[in-house]
């Protein structure tokens, strides 16, 4: 900061010169020992910096900073690679345990089928379909013994009962939200 200061008192005083010189053939010998003389000290401060490393440093400074910016970037390319492949994976697993989980609470199931999407944190729950084997309306209480079969009471409130139970097992076995779980007969 001191050199400029330098330069700016340096270029006053110039122009003061220049106004007090009266002859025009000095005042071009002025203007030229004036800008060697503000060159040098321009180039002074410049073969300064080199000199020291401060421009090296900055730009060593920088050339790591993008370079870690460029690996972070490419981390995050190969996570969202593996948490894709691994997405369909889980999906496929997550769906053939909720089968079975159904199954083993006597609840028949067509077809079951995961969405997941992959995020910085880890993978997290999209949607989660379920299609109800509509065969056989059959509900189990507490003890395991039977509730009802379809034709002993209204079949369109069975299955409204039927997809809430549904739902909640789901939801409490596997922690999933109740608005993500999408079920139908």
């Amino acid at each position: 900061m001191q050199y400029i200061k330098t330069i700016a008192v340096f270029l006053i005083v110039v122009n003061l010169l220049m106004t007090l010189i009266n002859h025009d053939s000095y005042k071009k010998y002025m203007k030229i020992f004036s800008g060697l003389i503000l060159v040098l000290m321009i180039t002074k401060q410049v073969r300064y910096y080199f000199s020291s490393g401060i421009i090296e440093n900055a730009i060593d400074k920088k050339m790591q900073e993008y370079e870690i910016a460029e690996i972070s970037n490419s981390l995050d390319n190969i996570n969202e690679d593996i948490g894709e492949k691994a997405k369909h994976i889980y999906e496929e697993k997550i769906a053939d345990e909720i089968s079975l989980f159904l199954e083993k609470e006597n609840i028949e199931v067509r077809n079951v089928a995961v969405q997941m999407s992959v995020k910085k944190a880890g993978l997290a729950f999209e949607k989660v379909i379920i299609e109800l084997d509509n065969q056989k309306n059959v509900f189990l209480s507490e003890d395991g013994n039977y509730i009802y079969e379809a034709g002993e009471i209204n079949v369109n409130y069975v299955s409204e009962v039927r997809i809430e139970y549904v739902n909640q097992l789901i939801s409490k076995e596997y922690g999933i939200e109740s608005e993500l779980i999408h079920i139908s007969n």
